[in-house]
This record gives structure tokens, C-alpha cells and sequence, in this order.
């Protein structure tokens, strides 16, 4: 809000301009300068003030008040103010407008006790700003309660002030002329529940600061991000390097009158080589913001690209269960801009997904881009996080606390800028192993998961493709494979889940098997083809994933150990990822190459541990399941047929 009265012009006597006003009347609505009706002192008049607030203005000879009735400045012989005389002595400020006094920073449970609890308020405005008449509430359940009022006092352009329970504690960035004057009421604030702090003049709402309760932590402040305009985030969330709270101060320690530096945050470790991060903590603001900004006052790094769309940043490999002891620090998630340039990471975020739907966020960036065709790899230590290639401005993050459960196979969900699912990582039927990351197959394009040493020799290759070469823009080179053999691609008829042992003899059911039969007279393609078993609670889980090889007419018997398998299994490249036989109920046995997909159903019935189920003709795919002893003397009989003889000529299947 302006000065209530209007410049005078031409060097005119301010006599002259009460004379006009005199002559102006108005009602219940006034235009701001004119006469309107009040009861005022002698030598004072009734002018309209903004909001059509009807104050009185005291004549040349004395001062003026300003429309909270509180705010006593000097007359016109002294200056009217920024819109006034420009006579000498020291000038009249004038009442803020919404949005130029911010609650920029409060500390909502202080730590050792109360008294360290704050709430810093910073004029962003170009000019002074009059504190009188504006008032500090918080709630209290659902009701707004005034913690301070202020009476008199003129808070510089720029300037911060923090103001704490006791009056003696309160911090000026800069001193205040006329001092600040106010009354300090309850100053309490409940450490629990959502809070909202407003600051009010008259019915005003001059700024309000509010958020979640579960995002207060003890002896850590909320502070605004970006600084001064954004939304309430924790302060070790903002510069982890810097203090737990900053109260009269930027977020790094720096006066706000001298504008912010953007803190440095150390990044040792990862791809992002040697320069650290530049967190940018001013600023930053892409499009139209204030216009303390705008003059220069706090410069910061402006992200100018746009935001994701479905699609464009796309998780690529993820690491659940890592081998660092307890921490899991090695644990990770890679993401890939897919896109065909920068895309933004203001407000994108990496959630868990539960089973009721709800969504846990576990990181969210407030701002930053990540280049196309760049890659991040995000680590529960912020400080491992690496990017590649190191941006110029790296990323800024709001909350970091990755971590990945290894039982729980819970989805995970990135978030665009609006909670739209940009892309999906679901967990479930997958196998989980120590220290070998899941990743897409082929890398970024394709919809299959796969254990990355299925894939490649190495374990795992955050911030590569899955070959350990660099990411391009448009994605990774297709991966050299040694040509396949020439075999016939499998299907139902070609490839029989033919006998299963679910409740094994042995010590740790290691002679648990499923085997499978070619009854054709050709060699079977197994590169692609995965073997998949339900669970107790009857999901689908990968038990086993060939890579490459054959399978020659007959039989191959499958086991928890590789070494185990019997059949023609020289030239089989597979890998054995979950090996879990339920015993308590009929089992589902599935494979799957591509889009087809065939099963059997395996009734449990009265089987007794060791005896297996087989089909009553060896290698029929249409043929009834039997308990093995009722069709041989023989419990089981991996590799062979059920009578123990060994698979010879066996026909083609009509």
C-alpha cells in the first residue's frame, strides 16, 4: 500500500492540497487521497486511505497517522514519505501490501526449550514497510490466536526480523527507524498437528506460512524454498552443510540486504566428478515473481526448461537389497531423461506405493534440470547421489530419505509436477537377489525387468547401460549378442512342463524340481523363455530366466542349483532368481517367451514328501497330472521317464 496522500506537484503548498480535499466528500466508499468521514482530533482531517480505510491525517504543523490509528510518522514540513514532500528529515514508510511482508522462516519446536522458537518475517518490497497495525496469528485447533501486534516501527527494504517469545531475543538484520514497537502475546506454538501462521492488517491477509505437522522436526526450522517465495521446507533439507535454523538471516548465514549466496554442498563420489553442487537457494523462479527479485536483490540461477511429460524421465535400473551391511548405502535408483531436451524437476518425485494405494514419497526435488539423455542415480547419503553429465546447475532437493525395503515389493512410482505417474517400477513376481540390481531390458525402451548379471557380467551399472557404456540422448546402443543357434522358437506343444517335486526328502528340499520336455524331434529355443510358479498366496514369481541355448528332444530337470540340472544342458544359459516350491496347496507352473504365455495347474492332493506329480504320458501337454508312485515304483524321476528309462525317440507332437 502506497502513502495516503498524494505528491504534491510544482512545489505547491500541502495547505493547498488539504484546502481541495476539503471541498471532496464520500461516503461508506472512498477513493484513496480524498475527504471521507471520520471524527478526528483538531488539526487533523479524514482522508481515504487504500482498501478504502478513512484515516486521519494531521495538518502541516504536526504529523499524520496512518490507517491503522497506531503509526505515528512526521508531517509534510518533514516529507510526506516515499510519495510525499521531498523536504528533509527522515521519511514516512508506508503499510505493506499483501505479499511484500513474508513469514519467511518459523521454528516451531525449539530446541532445548521453547525459547528457541521463532518467527522470521523479511520485507521483500523496494521501500520500507510500516510494521504498525499488523499482527502475527497462529492456530490453536482450528482457531486463530495472536501471538504478537505490533504498534509502531519501520522495517527496512530487504530487511529480516525474527521475532522470538521474548522481546529481548528478537533479531534485526537491520536496524528499524522508528524503532519497532509491539506486544508479545501467548508465543507457544504446538509441535504436532498442520500449522498456519498469518500475518493480518485489519482483515487483510498479508501472508500466510503453513504445512503438514509430520514435517516438523525438533530444534529444526521451516524455511521457504525457494527463499522468500516458496513453500515451507526444513532448513537441513535446504543447505544440509549450514545451520539447523537461520533466524534473521539468509539460509547460508549471509544478510539478506547483501542478497543470499547459493550454498555449496559437497557430491564427492559420484559421476558428478570434482565441482560439488551450487544448490541454488535464491531465485530460481521461472516466469514472474517478485520484484525485490527482479532489481537484483537475491540473484539466483533461473532453471528454463520445461517440465516431464509420461514418459520422458524413465526409471532404468534399480538396486533393492545392497551389500553394505545394515546401511544398504549402495542401494540405488537410476533415472534417465528420455526426452528430446532438459526436462524440469521442480516438484518431481520418487514414491513407494503401498498396498492400499497411498503413496510414501521418499524424494522430491524442488528445482533443477536434468539434461537429455542425462542420468541421475539417487542413494539413501544425498552426498553419493552422482549425475552424468554434471549439470551446470545441479538439481535442488527437498526431501531425500531413500530407502528401498527388500521384502516388501511394494511398487515404486516417479511423480511428475502435478502427482502424474511418469513412470512405474512394480517389484512384484520379480527376483530379488543381494547386491544384482533389476534392469529394464533393453534399457530404458523395454517393459521387462531382469536381473542385471542375466544380462551383462557385471552386477549392476548405476549411471550406465546396462553394458557399462555411456547414455546418449537417444538411449543406448543395442548390445552385441553372439548369434543364437538355429532352433525352433518354443511353444505349448513344443515345450511340456511334464513332472514337479513341490515337498522335496531332503535336507532344505534341495531336490525340489520342475522339469520340462521337448517331445519334438528338433532342438527348442530357449533364449527369452522365463519359467514362472505361484506363490502360496497364489502370485506368479520368476523362478527361472534362460538367456541362451537349446533344449535337444527330451527332457531338462530344473533345480534350485544350477549345477543340479540333468537333461541336455550343455548349451543352456539360464539362471535360477527365486527357488520357492509352496507344499500346502495346487501350484501353478507357467512359461512365458514373449507374449505367450502356457500353464499347468498341479493339484497338491495327497501327495507325501518326495513324490512328485508327473503327466500320465510322458510329454503329453493335454495329459492328467498323477502322483508318481501310483504310475511307477519310483517316487520321482527328474531327467528320465516315469518308469526310469531314459527319453529315447520320442515322436513329434501331432
Amino acid at each position: 500500500m502506497r502513502a495516503s496522500v498524494r505528491k504534491v506537484e510544482g512545489g505547491r503548498s500541502p495547505w493547498l492540497v488539504w484546502a481541495a480535499a476539503i471541498a471532496l466528500g464520500c461516503g461508506s466508499v472512498c477513493e484513496t487521497g480524498e475527504v471521507c468521514e471520520r471524527a478526528c482530533p483538531t488539526g487533523a482531517l479524514a482522508i481515504c486511505a487504500a482498501h478504502g480505510l478513512c484515516t486521519c491525517l494531521r495538518g502541516p504543523d504536526g504529523g499524520f497517522e496512518d490507517p491503522a490509528g497506531d503509526q505515528w510518522v512526521d508531517g509534510p514540513d518533514a516529507g510526506f514519505g516515499r510519495d510525499g514532500d521531498p523536504a528533509g528529515g527522515s521519511a514516512a514508510c508506508r503499510a505493506p501490501e499483501p505479499g511484500e511482508l513474508v513469514i519467511n522462516e518459523v521454528m516451531l519446536d525449539g530446541e532445548p526449550t521453547e525459547d528457541g522458537e521463532f518467527v522470521e518475517l523479511v520485507n521483500v518490497a523496494d521501500d520500507a514497510l510500516a510494521l504498525g497495525g499488523v499482527t502475527l496469528t497462529s492456530n490453536r485447533g482450528a482457531d486463530q490466536v495472536r501471538r504478537v501486534e505490533f504498534t509502531t516501527g519501520c522495517l527496512p527494504s530487504g530487511a529480516a526480523l525474527a521475532v522470538f517469545g521474548r522481546r529481548s531475543d528478537w533479531i534485526e538484520s537491520s536496524q528499524a527507524t522508528p524503532a519497532i514497537e509491539a506486544e508479545v502475546r501467548s508465543f507457544g506454538f504446538a509441535n504436532s498437528g498442520d500449522f498456519d501462521f498469518r500475518l493480518v492488517r485489519g482483515e487483510t491477509v498479508l501472508d500466510r506460512f503453513e504445512g503438514a505437522g509430520d514435517t516438523i522436526e525438533a530444534g529444526v526450522s521451516l524455511n521457504r524454498w525457494p527463499d522468500r517465495v516458496g513453500e515451507p521446507r526444513l532448513h537441513t533439507a535446504i543447505d544440509p552443510s549450514a545451520s539447523l535454523a537461520s533466524p534473521g538471516r539468509c539460509p547460508t548465514g549471509g544478510r539478506y540486504e547483501d542478497g543470499c549466496p547459493a550454498p555449496e554442498i559437497a557430491a564427492d563420489g559420484g559421476l558428478a566428478g570434482d565441482g560439488g553442487w551450487v544448490a541454488a537457494r535464491d531465485g530460481g523462479l521461472d516466469g514472474p515473481h517478485d520484484a525485490a527479485f527482479d532489481a537484483g536483490d537475491a540473484p539466483g540461477p533461473v532453471f528454463d526448461c520445461p517440465s516431464p511429460a509420461p514418459g520422458d524421465l524413465r526409471l532404468n535400473e534399480i538396486l533393492i537389497d545392497g551389500l553394505t551391511p545394515r546401511t544398504e548405502a549402495d542401494e540405488f535408483v537410476e533415472i534417465v531423461n528420455f526426452g528430446p531436451t532438459a526436462r524440469r524437476l521442480a516438484e518431481v518425485a520418487l514414491a513407494v506405493q503401498s498396498p492400499d494405494g497411498a503413496l510414501d514419497v521418499r524424494v522430491r526435488f524442488a528445482d533443477g534440470c536434468l539434461p537429455a539423455g542425462g542420468v541421475m542415480v539417487l542413494r539413501p547419503d544425498i552426498d553419493d547421489w552422482a549425475f552424468d553429465p554434471p549439470p551446470e546447475i545441479p538439481p535442488v532437493v527437498e526431501d531425500a530419505r531413500l530407502a528401498l525395503g527388500n521384502e516388501s515389493r511394494n511398487p515404486i512410482v516417479l511423480l511428475g509436477p502435478s502427482e502424474e505417474p511418469l513412470d512405474r517400477f512394480d517389484p512384484a513376481g520379480l527376483a530379488i537377489v543381494e547386491g544384482v540390481s533389476l534392469n529394464r531390458e533393453p534399457d530404458l525402451l523395454g517393459d521387462e525387468w531382469r536381473l542385471h548379471d542375466a544380462l551383462a557380467p557385471a552386477p549392476s551399472s548405476p549411471g550406465r547401460c546396462v553394458d557399462g557404456s555411456p547414455f546418449l540422448v537417444d538411449g543406448c546402443a543395442p548390445i552385441e549378442r553372439p548369434p543364437l543357434p538355429v532352433c525352433t522358437p518354443a511353444n505349448p506343444s513344443r515345450l511340456v512342463i511334464n513332472e514337479i517335486l513341490v515337498d522335496g526328502a531332503r535336507d532344505g528340499e534341495t531336490d525340489e524340481f520342475v522339469e520340462l520336455v521337448n517331445p519334438t524331434a528338433e532342438p527348442v529355443a530357449l533364449a527369452g523363455v522365463s519359467l514362472w510358479s505361484s506363490q502360496a498366496d497364489g502370485e506368479l514369481v520368476r523362478r527361472v530366466e534362460f538367456v541362451s541355448g537349446c533344449l535337444p528332444p527330451g527332457p531338462l530337470a530344473i533345480f534350485a542349483d544350477r549345477g543340479d540340472w540333468l537333461g541336455g544342458v550343455e548349451d543352456i544359459v539360464g539362471r535360477v532368481e527365486r527357488w520357492a516350491l509352496p507344499n500346502e496347496s495346487a501350484i501353478v507352473v507357467e512359461l512365458r517367451v514373449g507374449e505367450t504365455h502356457w500353464s499347468a495347474e498341479v493339484p497338491r492332493g495327497a501327495a507325501q514328501e518326495g513324490i512328485s506329480r508327473v503327466r500320465q504320458t510322458d510329454g503329453a501337454p493335454d495329459a492328467e497330472w498323477q502322483p508318481h508312485d501310483m504310475l511307477s515304483e519310483l517316487p520321482a524321476s527328474p531327467g528320465l521317464r516315469t518308469d526310469g528309462s531314459p527319453f529315447f525317440d520320442i515322436p513329434d507332437s501331432p
